[in-house]
Protein backbone atom coordinates (compact mmCIF):
# COMPACT_ATOMS: atom_id res chain seq x y z
CA UNK A 1 0.00 0.00 0.00
CA UNK A 2 3.02 2.34 0.75
CA UNK A 3 4.63 1.64 -2.61
CA UNK A 4 0.98 2.63 -4.31
CA UNK A 5 0.79 5.75 -2.62
CA UNK A 6 4.45 6.39 -3.02
CA UNK A 7 3.56 6.25 -6.52
CA UNK A 8 0.63 7.85 -6.93
CA UNK A 9 2.80 10.71 -5.15
CA UNK A 10 5.45 10.60 -7.97
CA UNK A 11 2.51 10.75 -10.45
CA UNK A 12 1.37 13.86 -9.50
CA UNK A 13 4.32 15.63 -9.11
CA UNK A 14 4.99 14.70 -12.47
CA UNK A 15 1.88 15.96 -13.80
CA UNK A 16 2.10 19.29 -12.03
CA UNK A 17 5.99 19.37 -13.36
CA UNK A 18 4.88 19.05 -17.70
CA UNK A 19 1.74 21.63 -16.71
CA UNK A 20 4.27 24.36 -15.26
CA UNK A 21 6.82 23.61 -18.28
CA UNK A 22 4.10 23.97 -20.50
CA UNK A 23 2.67 27.42 -19.22
CA UNK A 24 6.06 28.64 -18.87
CA UNK A 25 6.67 27.38 -22.66
CA UNK A 26 3.41 29.43 -23.60
CA UNK A 27 4.39 32.02 -21.59
CA UNK A 28 7.62 32.38 -23.32
CA UNK A 29 5.89 32.02 -26.84
CA UNK A 30 3.69 35.25 -25.85
CA UNK A 31 6.51 37.38 -24.86
CA UNK A 32 8.71 36.03 -28.03
CA UNK A 33 5.35 37.20 -30.18
CA UNK A 34 5.09 40.69 -27.86
CA UNK A 35 8.81 41.32 -28.57
CA UNK A 36 9.13 40.69 -32.17
CA UNK A 37 6.07 43.05 -32.80
CA UNK A 38 7.73 45.64 -30.48
CA UNK A 39 10.68 45.09 -32.81
CA UNK A 40 8.95 45.65 -36.31
CA UNK A 41 7.28 49.26 -35.00
CA UNK A 42 10.75 49.91 -34.12
CA UNK A 43 12.35 49.04 -37.53
CA UNK A 44 9.03 50.44 -39.43
CA UNK A 45 9.15 53.70 -37.57
CA UNK A 46 13.04 53.71 -38.96
CA UNK A 47 12.07 53.33 -42.34
CA UNK A 48 8.79 55.28 -42.48
CA UNK A 49 9.51 59.18 -43.55
CA UNK A 50 7.61 61.52 -40.85
CA UNK A 51 4.89 62.82 -42.20
CA UNK A 52 4.32 66.76 -43.19
CA UNK A 53 2.36 68.46 -41.23
CA UNK A 54 0.20 70.53 -43.38
CA UNK A 55 0.40 74.68 -42.61
CA UNK A 56 -2.55 76.66 -42.71
CA UNK A 57 -1.97 80.05 -43.28
CA UNK A 58 -4.71 82.40 -42.66
CA UNK A 59 -5.56 84.81 -45.36
CA UNK A 60 -4.72 87.78 -44.20
CA UNK A 61 -7.80 90.28 -44.26
CA UNK A 62 -8.22 92.90 -46.56
CA UNK A 63 -9.54 96.32 -45.29
CA UNK A 64 -13.40 96.71 -45.87
CA UNK A 65 -12.87 100.21 -47.23
CA UNK A 66 -10.51 98.80 -50.25
CA UNK A 67 -13.26 96.43 -51.71
CA UNK A 68 -15.56 99.10 -51.19
CA UNK A 69 -13.64 101.35 -53.71
CA UNK A 70 -13.35 99.05 -56.17
CA UNK A 71 -16.57 98.12 -56.27
CA UNK A 72 -17.45 101.83 -56.72
CA UNK A 73 -14.64 102.69 -59.14
CA UNK A 74 -16.02 99.25 -61.42
CA UNK A 75 -19.23 100.87 -61.41
CA UNK A 76 -18.76 104.13 -62.54
CA UNK A 77 -16.44 103.00 -65.36
CA UNK A 78 -18.93 100.93 -66.44
CA UNK A 79 -21.75 103.66 -66.10
CA UNK A 80 -19.66 105.92 -68.10
CA UNK A 81 -18.69 103.00 -70.73
CA UNK A 82 -22.36 102.82 -71.43
CA UNK A 83 -23.02 106.49 -71.49
CA UNK A 84 -20.47 107.07 -74.24
CA UNK A 85 -20.92 104.02 -76.24
CA UNK A 86 -25.35 105.29 -76.73
CA UNK A 87 -23.85 108.63 -77.64
CA UNK A 88 -21.40 107.15 -79.99
CA UNK A 89 -24.12 104.08 -81.48
CA UNK A 90 -26.49 107.13 -81.68
CA UNK A 91 -24.03 109.86 -83.25
CA UNK A 92 -22.60 106.63 -86.11
CA UNK A 93 -26.74 105.61 -86.08
CA UNK A 94 -27.47 109.48 -87.45
CA UNK A 95 -24.04 109.53 -89.57
CA UNK A 96 -24.49 106.19 -91.63
CA UNK A 97 -28.28 107.49 -92.14
CA UNK A 98 -27.19 110.36 -93.31
CA UNK A 99 -24.37 108.89 -95.71
CA UNK A 100 -26.89 106.46 -97.16
CA UNK A 101 -24.70 106.87 -100.30
CA UNK A 102 -22.08 104.59 -99.45
CA UNK A 103 -24.55 101.73 -98.26
CA UNK A 104 -27.69 101.65 -100.73
CA UNK A 105 -26.91 98.92 -103.57
CA UNK A 106 -26.57 100.83 -107.19
CA UNK A 107 -29.05 98.56 -108.63
CA UNK A 108 -28.62 99.01 -112.58
CA UNK A 109 -32.18 96.70 -113.17
CA UNK A 110 -35.70 97.10 -112.00
CA UNK A 111 -38.99 96.42 -112.06
CA UNK A 112 -41.13 96.90 -115.16
CA UNK A 113 -43.32 99.69 -116.11
CA UNK A 114 -46.68 100.12 -116.78
CA UNK A 115 -47.82 100.16 -120.73
CA UNK A 116 -49.70 103.27 -122.55
CA UNK A 117 -48.31 105.63 -120.23
CA UNK A 118 -46.07 108.47 -120.51
CA UNK A 119 -45.37 110.72 -117.29
CA UNK A 120 -44.62 109.42 -114.39
CA UNK A 121 -42.89 110.16 -110.94
CA UNK A 122 -41.00 109.61 -108.10
CA UNK A 123 -41.62 110.03 -104.19
CA UNK A 124 -38.55 110.19 -101.70
CA UNK A 125 -37.48 110.24 -98.37
CA UNK A 126 -34.98 110.06 -95.65
CA UNK A 127 -34.71 106.17 -96.97
CA UNK A 128 -33.65 106.76 -100.17
CA UNK A 129 -30.20 108.54 -101.79
CA UNK A 130 -29.04 111.70 -100.08
CA UNK A 131 -26.84 112.38 -102.55
CA UNK A 132 -29.35 112.55 -105.74
CA UNK A 133 -28.33 113.82 -109.06
CA UNK A 134 -31.08 116.31 -109.46
CA UNK A 135 -29.66 117.58 -113.12
CA UNK A 136 -29.75 114.58 -114.21
CA UNK A 137 -32.80 112.43 -113.31
CA UNK A 138 -34.50 110.23 -116.13
CA UNK A 139 -36.31 107.21 -116.73
CA UNK A 140 -34.35 104.60 -119.14
CA UNK A 141 -36.35 101.09 -119.76
CA UNK A 142 -35.27 98.58 -121.85
CA UNK A 143 -36.04 96.52 -124.76
CA UNK A 144 -38.30 94.15 -122.60
CA UNK A 145 -39.55 97.35 -120.58
CA UNK A 146 -38.18 97.18 -117.57
CA UNK A 147 -36.77 99.99 -115.93
CA UNK A 148 -32.20 100.59 -116.21
CA UNK A 149 -29.63 102.47 -115.86
CA UNK A 150 -27.42 100.64 -118.97
CA UNK A 151 -27.44 103.61 -120.93
CA UNK A 152 -26.33 100.61 -123.76
CA UNK A 153 -29.74 98.58 -123.00
CA UNK A 154 -31.92 101.42 -122.94
CA UNK A 155 -34.86 101.58 -126.03
CA UNK A 156 -36.91 104.76 -123.74
CA UNK A 157 -36.61 107.68 -122.57
CA UNK A 158 -38.95 109.61 -119.98
CA UNK A 159 -38.51 112.76 -118.36
CA UNK A 160 -39.05 112.65 -114.60
CA UNK A 161 -42.49 115.46 -114.28
CA UNK A 162 -42.96 115.50 -110.70
CA UNK A 163 -41.59 114.45 -107.37
CA UNK A 164 -43.01 113.91 -103.73
CA UNK A 165 -41.63 114.37 -100.75
CA UNK A 166 -42.23 112.92 -97.53
CA UNK A 167 -41.85 116.15 -95.26
CA UNK A 168 -44.12 114.84 -91.97
CA UNK A 169 -45.37 112.06 -89.75
CA UNK A 170 -47.72 111.93 -86.38
CA UNK A 171 -47.73 115.16 -84.57
CA UNK A 172 -44.07 116.16 -83.98
CA UNK A 173 -41.93 113.77 -86.56
CA UNK A 174 -39.98 115.88 -89.27
CA UNK A 175 -38.16 114.20 -92.10
CA UNK A 176 -34.96 115.05 -92.05
CA UNK A 177 -34.21 115.56 -95.56
CA UNK A 178 -37.29 117.30 -96.29
CA UNK A 179 -35.88 120.46 -96.29
CA UNK A 180 -33.25 119.68 -98.35
CA UNK A 181 -35.17 117.90 -100.66
CA UNK A 182 -37.87 120.43 -101.31
CA UNK A 183 -35.54 122.99 -101.79
CA UNK A 184 -33.36 121.83 -104.19
CA UNK A 185 -36.27 120.24 -106.14
CA UNK A 186 -37.80 123.50 -106.90
CA UNK A 187 -34.68 124.94 -107.76
CA UNK A 188 -34.87 122.69 -110.15
CA UNK A 189 -38.41 123.28 -111.86
CA UNK A 190 -39.89 119.85 -110.99
CA UNK A 191 -43.50 119.73 -110.11
CA UNK A 192 -43.12 119.24 -106.13
CA UNK A 193 -45.49 117.90 -103.55
CA UNK A 194 -45.10 117.37 -99.51
CA UNK A 195 -47.15 114.20 -98.04
CA UNK A 196 -47.78 113.86 -94.36
CA UNK A 197 -47.65 110.06 -92.69
CA UNK A 198 -51.13 110.33 -90.82
CA UNK A 199 -50.85 108.18 -87.86
CA UNK A 200 -54.70 107.18 -86.68
CA UNK A 201 -53.98 106.98 -83.00
CA UNK A 202 -52.83 110.80 -82.67
CA UNK A 203 -54.98 114.17 -83.23
CA UNK A 204 -55.90 115.19 -86.30
CA UNK A 205 -56.14 118.88 -85.60
CA UNK A 206 -52.34 118.52 -84.24
CA UNK A 207 -51.10 116.58 -87.80
CA UNK A 208 -52.61 118.88 -89.51
CA UNK A 209 -50.99 121.69 -87.88
CA UNK A 210 -47.18 120.06 -87.71
CA UNK A 211 -47.57 119.72 -91.39
CA UNK A 212 -48.99 123.45 -92.50
CA UNK A 213 -46.12 124.70 -89.94
CA UNK A 214 -43.62 122.51 -91.92
CA UNK A 215 -44.25 123.15 -95.39
CA UNK A 216 -44.97 126.91 -95.11
CA UNK A 217 -45.95 128.16 -98.02
CA UNK A 218 -47.10 126.26 -101.35
CA UNK A 219 -46.45 128.11 -105.21
CA UNK A 220 -48.70 127.44 -108.06
CA UNK A 221 -46.20 124.87 -109.70
CA UNK A 222 -46.60 123.04 -106.40
CA UNK A 223 -49.00 120.07 -106.30
CA UNK A 224 -51.44 120.13 -103.88
CA UNK A 225 -50.93 118.39 -100.12
CA UNK A 226 -51.20 114.80 -99.81
CA UNK A 227 -52.29 112.80 -96.99
CA UNK A 228 -50.44 109.45 -96.72
CA UNK A 229 -52.82 106.80 -94.95
CA UNK A 230 -51.57 103.46 -94.91
CA UNK A 231 -52.10 101.86 -91.59
CA UNK A 232 -54.77 101.21 -88.69
CA UNK A 233 -54.54 101.40 -85.12
CA UNK A 234 -56.17 98.71 -82.98
CA UNK A 235 -59.48 99.67 -81.65
CA UNK A 236 -59.98 102.39 -84.33
CA UNK A 237 -63.34 102.55 -85.80
CA UNK A 238 -64.02 103.40 -89.55
CA UNK A 239 -66.37 105.83 -88.89
CA UNK A 240 -64.27 107.77 -86.26
CA UNK A 241 -61.43 107.12 -89.03
CA UNK A 242 -63.07 108.93 -91.53
CA UNK A 243 -64.33 111.56 -89.23
CA UNK A 244 -60.69 112.44 -88.40
CA UNK A 245 -59.22 112.08 -92.10
CA UNK A 246 -61.76 115.04 -92.96
CA UNK A 247 -60.82 117.42 -90.01
CA UNK A 248 -57.38 117.12 -91.52
CA UNK A 249 -58.27 117.46 -95.08
CA UNK A 250 -60.44 120.38 -94.19
CA UNK A 251 -57.97 122.43 -92.49
CA UNK A 252 -54.97 122.03 -95.18
CA UNK A 253 -57.64 122.46 -97.60
CA UNK A 254 -58.54 125.95 -95.65
CA UNK A 255 -54.86 126.78 -94.97
CA UNK A 256 -53.58 126.58 -98.97
CA UNK A 257 -56.79 126.75 -101.33
CA UNK A 258 -56.01 123.61 -102.97
CA UNK A 259 -57.98 119.95 -102.18
CA UNK A 260 -55.67 117.49 -100.74
CA UNK A 261 -54.53 114.37 -102.77
CA UNK A 262 -54.84 110.82 -100.67
CA UNK A 263 -52.37 108.10 -100.60
CA UNK A 264 -53.06 104.61 -99.89
CA UNK A 265 -53.43 101.22 -101.08
CA UNK A 266 -55.82 99.72 -103.43
CA UNK A 267 -57.54 97.62 -100.52
CA UNK A 268 -57.03 99.79 -97.44
CA UNK A 269 -59.16 102.41 -99.90
CA UNK A 270 -61.91 99.80 -100.84
CA UNK A 271 -62.16 98.58 -96.59
CA UNK A 272 -61.96 101.92 -94.71
CA UNK A 273 -62.13 105.03 -96.27
CA UNK A 274 -65.57 106.26 -97.05
CA UNK A 275 -67.22 106.64 -100.62
CA UNK A 276 -67.81 110.11 -99.72
CA UNK A 277 -63.94 110.57 -99.31
CA UNK A 278 -63.25 108.56 -102.31
CA UNK A 279 -65.25 110.34 -104.65
CA UNK A 280 -64.13 114.01 -103.15
CA UNK A 281 -60.61 113.88 -103.29
CA UNK A 282 -58.41 112.92 -106.25
CA UNK A 283 -56.42 109.65 -105.34
CA UNK A 284 -53.23 108.34 -105.47
CA UNK A 285 -53.33 104.56 -105.22
CA UNK A 286 -50.41 101.93 -104.49
CA UNK A 287 -51.37 99.10 -106.88
CA UNK A 288 -48.15 96.48 -107.37
CA UNK A 289 -49.22 95.31 -110.32
CA UNK A 290 -48.67 96.86 -113.81
CA UNK A 291 -51.52 94.48 -115.78
CA UNK A 292 -54.17 95.63 -112.89
CA UNK A 293 -54.84 99.35 -112.69
CA UNK A 294 -56.17 100.87 -109.79
CA UNK A 295 -60.08 99.77 -109.28
CA UNK A 296 -61.36 103.27 -108.35
CA UNK A 297 -62.57 105.60 -111.21
CA UNK A 298 -61.43 108.56 -110.02
CA UNK A 299 -57.89 107.79 -109.14
CA UNK A 300 -54.63 110.54 -110.57
CA UNK A 301 -51.62 109.00 -109.50
CA UNK A 302 -51.04 104.92 -109.54
CA UNK A 303 -47.95 103.96 -107.73
CA UNK A 304 -47.43 100.72 -109.48
CA UNK A 305 -43.94 99.81 -108.16
CA UNK A 306 -41.31 100.21 -105.06
CA UNK A 307 -38.42 98.88 -107.09
CA UNK A 308 -37.77 101.04 -110.29
CA UNK A 309 -34.28 102.35 -110.98
CA UNK A 310 -34.13 106.41 -112.18
CA UNK A 311 -30.80 107.51 -113.59
CA UNK A 312 -29.56 109.91 -110.94
CA UNK A 313 -30.87 107.73 -107.49
CA UNK A 314 -28.51 105.33 -106.50
CA UNK A 315 -31.05 101.95 -105.19
CA UNK A 316 -34.77 101.49 -105.61
CA UNK A 317 -37.72 104.35 -106.11
CA UNK A 318 -40.93 103.95 -105.82
CA UNK A 319 -42.58 104.89 -109.11
CA UNK A 320 -45.96 106.28 -110.24
CA UNK A 321 -47.75 106.93 -113.64
CA UNK A 322 -49.92 110.17 -114.00
CA UNK A 323 -53.55 110.01 -116.11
Amino acid sequence: MKDNKAKISKQSTNTKTIRKKTTISKNSSKNNKSKVKDLDKLQSSKTRKPRKRKVVRKKSKKPVFQFKTKTVIYIVLTILLLFFSLIGGRYAYYYFKSSTYYFVRDHKKGDQIVKNYYKFGIDISHHNDNNIQWDSLRLMVDYQGYTTKTLSNAKQFYNIDFIIIKATEGVNFVDYRFSDNWKKSREHRYKTGAYHFYRTNQSPVKQAKHFINTVKELSDNDLPPILDIETKHRGMTKNKLNRDLKIWLDLVEKQWGKRPIIYTSNSYAKYYISKDILNHYPLWIARYNVYREPSFSKWKYWQFTDKAVVQGIRGYVDLSAIR
